[in-house]
Formats: C-alpha cells, structure tokens, sequence
C-alpha cells in the first residue's frame, strides 16, 4: 500500500482494474488503399494547395497596391485584411452548416 503525502493511504491497483484488449477487435487493420482514406488525403492536400495559392495571390498583388496607393506603410494592413476577410467568411460557412 502507498500512502500520501497528507496520510491517506491509497489500495495498490489490482490486475481486474488494468483493461485487456481484445484480440477479436484487433482484426480490423489499417488499409490506406481505401477510398475513404484516398478522399481525406486529397481533401487535405487540396485545403494545403488553396491556402498556398492564396498566400501567392497576396504575396503577388501586395507591390501593385503599395504602387496604386504610394504607400509603403500599409503592407500590414493588406494581410491583415486578407486574414480578417477569411476568418469572417469561414465563420458564415459555419453558420451556414
């Protein structure tokens, strides 16, 4: 038995409280050659390749904004209006589903 640092005295654990697995549940094996995980997999890259051509767009347009409005000063604004913009639009897609 162990006890506390207050004194209480605490039971050892017993092989009944330990889970066993189950071997019958262990039958199902991992296949990556399903479609389900063929479709996780491309959705995942296809989220990865629009947040990178996004990030192009900005990364592309932001000298020719800074050129229309003189500005050097406002670059951080231009991201910062990008990030805001799609924080916005994905929290209306989420009340929308």
């Amino acid at each position: 038995m162990s006890t506390k640092s207050n004194g209480t005295v605490l039971p050892e654990p017993s092989v009944q409280d330990s889970p066993v697995p189950d071997p019958s549940a262990q039958d199902v094996s991992f296949n990556p050659r399903t479609p389900s995980f063929i479709l996780v997999i491309t959705s995942v890259y296809f989220a990865f390749f629009l947040i990178a051509l996004d990030r192009m767009i900005i990364a592309t347009a932001v000298p020719a904004i800074t050129n229309s409005f003189d500005s050097i000063s406002d670059i951080g604004w231009y991201v910062s209006q990008s990030l805001a913009l799609h924080t916005f639009n994905s929290s209306i897609y989420t009340l929308r589903t």
